[in-house]
C-alpha cells in the first residue's frame, strides 16, 4: 500500500449500523483517505424495540418481501433523521458520505452479501454523493466482503506510530487487525456479543448485560465451551468471514436450559474470549499489544478473561484517542474518501481477494 498522495482533504460522514442492531453510529472526520487530520464529530441513533424487531425479522436469505421493504425503510429512515440532526446542528460542510446499509445476510463462500437502506434517496435528499455497497466487489474479486475497516486500523496505527499491534473489534462478529509494519492481516474471529445479546433479549429480556455484570457472577460451563470451539470455522486458515447467523444457537436445548442465566452469560462471555485467543494462536508471530474497540470494549467481563488467556497488553482504543464506539462509523467515513480517491480498500490478506480492489459504488444527487 503506497502512502503517496496529493489528494485534498475533505469532510466525510460515516454511517453504520452493525449485526447487533442496536443503532446508527455516525462519524465525520477530516481526511485525505490515508491519513486522518481530524475527528470533527461522533453521534449515535438507538434503535427503538420495535424498530430492532422488524430489522433483526429479515436477518438470513429468504426474508419476506413486506418486512424487507419496511425494513429497509426503516433503515433509511433512521438514517435520515441522524444525518438531519448532524447537519441542522453544525457548520461544517460535508463533502462525502459513507453508508454502510444495514447487513441482513452474508454469506461469502456462496458470494452472497445484502446490506439494506436506500442510498439513492439519502443522496438525493442531502444533496450530498453518497459511496455505498461497500462489499460487492470484494465478493466479486474472491473475497469475503469483510472485514473492511482494516485499512482504518491502519491509518490509526500509522498516525500513532504503533508497530505490531492487533486491533480487536468487538461488534456483533469480532475481528482482528495486525499491522506490523506494512503488513496487514485481517479476519474475522467469531461472536462477540451477537449471542450474548441473543440471549439476553431472547431468553431473559433485557437488551444487554451491561459491563458483563450478570455474567461475572456464573460459572463457565467448560463442557460448551470446548464443544462450541470444535466448529469449523476455528480450524479454517485466514483471513475468513462469517455471517452472525453462522453461530446460532437453540437456547431451549436441553444443555443450555440447565444453565442459570447467569451461567448461561458466563458460558458466552467465554466463547467469545475464547474465540479470540484461537484467532491469536493462528498468527505466526505474537503482537504486542491489543487494542480493543466497538461495544463490547465496555464488556469489562470480557474484557478481563481476554487479557487473562492471551496474556498479551490489552488496552481500550480509547486510550490512545479514538472513542471505542466509532471506529466502523470513522472507517467508512474513510473508505468512502478512499473511493473517490481511487485507492483500494481491501486486501489479499484482510479479506481473501485476488486483486486488491476498490470497495464501493458512488450515487450522486440528481
Amino acid at each position: 500500500m503506497s502512502n503517496e498522495n496529493n489528494n485534498k482533504y475533505i469532510n466525510a460522514m460515516g454511517l453504520m449500523s452493525g449485526t447487533s442492531c442496536d443503532g446508527i453510529d455516525l462519524s465525520v472526520i477530516n481526511t485525505d483517505g490515508i491519513s486522518v487530520k481530524s475527528i470533527i464529530k461522533n453521534d449515535a441513533y438507538n434503535y427503538t424495540d420495535d424498530e430492532q424487531k422488524v430489522i433483526k425479522s429479515v436477518y438470513g436469505g429468504n426474508p419476506d418481501p413486506d418486512l424487507l421493504k419496511k425494513a429497509t425503510d426503516i433503515i433509511t429512515s433512521a438514517h435520515c433523521d441522524i444525518i438531519e440532526r448532524f447537519l441542522s446542528n453544525s457548520k461544517e460542510k460535508v463533502d462525502v458520505i459513507g453508508f454502510h446499509g444495514q447487513t441482513t445476510h452474508h454469506q461469502p463462500q456462496n458470494k452472497i452479501t445484502m446490506q439494506i437502506g436506500d442510498a439513492e434517496f439519502i443522496a438525493n435528499k442531502f444533496k450530498i454523493p453518497v459511496v455505498y455497497d461497500f462489499r460487492q466487489n470484494d465478493i466479486k474479486n474472491g473475497g469475503n466482503g469483510a472485514p473492511l475497516i482494516p485499512v482504518y486500523h491502519q491509518a490509526i496505527a500509522n498516525t500513532k506510530k504503533l508497530n505490531n499491534v492487533c486491533f480487536l473489534n468487538l461488534g456483533g462478529v469480532a475481528n482482528i487487525t495486525i499491522c506490523d509494519n506494512d503488513d496487514l492481516i485481517a479476519f474475522d474471529t467469531g461472536p462477540a456479543n451477537c449471542l450474548i445479546d441473543d440471549y439476553c433479549q431472547n431468553v431473559i429480556g433485557i437488551r444487554y448485560d451491561k459491563g458483563g455484570k450478570i455474567a461475572k457472577k456464573g460459572v463457565v460451563s467448560t463442557k460448551i465451551v470446548d464443544e462450541f470451539l470444535q466448529h469449523n470455522f476455528f480450524k479454517m486458515p485466514f483471513p475468513k468471514s462469517l455471517d452472525r447467523d453462522e453461530f446460532a444457537i437453540d437456547f431451549n436445548g436441553d444443555e443450555w436450559s440447565k444453565l442459570s442465566h447467569n451461567d448461561a452469560l458466563a458460558t458466552l462471555n467465554r466463547i467469545s474470549a475464547e474465540s479470540f485467543n484461537v484467532a491469536i494462536n493462528q498468527l505466526s508471530k505474537k503482537p504486542q499489544q491489543v487494542i480493543v474497540c466497538g461495544g463490547g470494549s465496555h464488556n469489562i467481563n470480557m474484557m478481563n478473561i481476554i487479557r487473562e488467556i492471551s496474556d498479551i497488553e490489552t488496552t481500550q482504543i480509547s486510550k490512545i484517542g479514538f472513542e471505542n464506539d466509532y471506529i466502523e462509523s470513522q472507517g467508512f467515513a474513510f473508505l468512502a474518501v478512499r473511493y473517490l480517491n481511487n485507492l483500494e480498500s481491501s486486501f489479499a490478506m484482510t479479506t481473501g481477494v485476488n486483486q486488491p480492489t476498490i470497495a464501493g459504488k458512488i450515487f450522486k444527487p440528481s
